[in-house]
């Protein structure tokens, strides 16, 4: 992870730009203390996606253990 205090950032939108292009995350700070993370809208997305079929994935086992009345099998 790429770190750039805030000040910065605009003087170096380029090199901002490039890094979260490259898969890279950067992280903002302000008075050396992490203040945002900058990533990739497509990273987001995945990520968003993933945990939507994970949330889906636990609401499925805990039906199927509701209708089994708590027991493993």
């Amino acid at each position: 992870m790429t770190t750039l205090p805030i000040c910065e950032m605009v003087r170096n939108v380029g090199t901002l730009r490039r890094t979260i292009v490259s898969g890279d995350e950067v992280e903002l700070t302000y008075h050396r203390k992490p203040y945002a993370r900058v990533v990739a809208h497509e990273q987001i997305e995945q990520e968003r996606a993933e945990l939507a079929a994970l949330r889906a994935e636990v609401e499925e086992l805990r039906a199927r253990l509701s209708e089994d009345g708590g027991a493993m099998t």
